[in-house]
């Protein structure tokens, strides 16, 4: 049969993973299937195959294996932590502008959680010369000492390849340089499912051609 073209030869792909949603009487919740496949895509997470069960008790869905923990962190955002959003936040430059960015963050931390359910996570920060990671979160209230005593050689590559390796949700990066280097690595992040947040007008202001296919690829990846 596959040699006479009637069926295709099997494909293998091997590194995935199986994510099942679980619940009563969920056939009777309209929009269930629709908010998890929302939740994953949103998050950049490419969905192999879906299936659901006779029971209607479940939705299972395959996914990379490299996405698993983010697939339970945004399935779990989504379902089960009502209204609250975590944001975990990648910022390069820490002088007068970010400085007292994260200096507001940590002052701002508790009335966002509680007002606004939004936490805030602070995991990598980095100057000209250093820069330092935390996936649980850098403490704010010594970032400055943390960076300079734990920090390593600063590499923009490596920065942004740090980002894309802790593949966390809800993932944004902050520029707050006037470096024309590092407005040019917003391509490569906002294709991660990234977002951008800069002061820096250098992107934006360049070639049209470069703003129109930054705004493209932000509209097709939902960065």
């Amino acid at each position: 049969e596959m040699s006479t073209k009637k069926i295709n030869p099997l494909e293998i792909e091997k590194n995935l993973a199986v994510v099942a949603l679980v619940g009563e009487q969920m056939a009777h919740h309209v929009g269930i299937c629709g908010k998890m496949f929302e939740s994953l895509g949103l998050n950049g997470i490419n969905i192999k195959a879906i299936a659901q069960g006779s029971s209607e008790r479940n939705i299972t869905a395959v996914i990379d294996e490299f996405n698993l923990r983010k697939a339970l962190n945004a399935l779990h955002e989504s379902f089960f932590l009502s209204q609250r959003k975590k944001l975990n936040l990648f910022m390069i430059g820490v002088g007068n502008v970010g400085g007292t960015f994260l200096d507001q963050i940590a002052a701002q931390y508790d009335y966002l959680l509680e007002n606004e359910q939004i936490e805030i996570r602070v995991v990598g920060i980095a100057n000209s010369k250093r820069m330092h990671f935390e996936v649980d979160g850098i403490d704010l209230k010594n970032w400055k000492r943390t960076l300079m005593e734990k920090g390593t050689g600063m590499d923009k590559n490596l920065f942004i390849d740090k980002i894309k390796s802790f593949n966390l949700i809800n993932s944004v990066f902050i520029d707050n340089t006037a470096n024309a280097e590092i407005a040019g690595l917003y391509k490569e992040v906002l294709l991660k499912n990234i977002s951008v947040v800069t002061p820096n007008k250098i992107a934006c202001a360049s070639s049209y051609e470069n703003y129109k296919e930054l705004k493209d690829i932000t509209q097709q990846y939902n960065s």
